[in-house]
């Protein structure tokens, strides 16, 4: 089992737990993790106007608060020929602020 994560964002686990190494610090290339929580990536749909809404950027930084290390974000137009749907749409240049501020969010 796991102790609540400290004021400094530390987890601690107590002896006897099933993933020993869960809550420690693991090097991913040139970052280092503070733990090996992970979230894969998901499709919340809640883009705004084809920019990162505030409901995802909410949803992001809350599991990053509660210590996922490691985020993967939802699926991104990448070029401006894709159909939109309901993906953010990167590749455009009036996003840039949007995805600026998701990135700050769970840094």
């Amino acid at each position: 089992s796991v102790v609540p994560p400290a004021a400094n964002g530390t987890i601690s686990v107590i002896a006897g737990s099933s993933f020993p190494t869960l809550f420690s610090p693991l090097r991913v290339g040139a970052h280092l993790l503070r733990n090996r929580v992970a979230q894969a990536a998901l499709s919340s749909t809640w883009n705004e106007a084809g920019g990162v809404g505030a409901r995802q950027i909410a949803m992001y930084a809350a599991r990053a608060l509660a210590g996922v290390a490691m985020i993967v974000t939802e699926s991104l137009n990448a070029h401006t020929q894709q159909h939109p749907g309901t993906r953010v749409r990167a590749a455009e240049e009036n996003q840039f602020d949007s995805l600026c501020s998701w990135a700050e969010a769970v840094e």
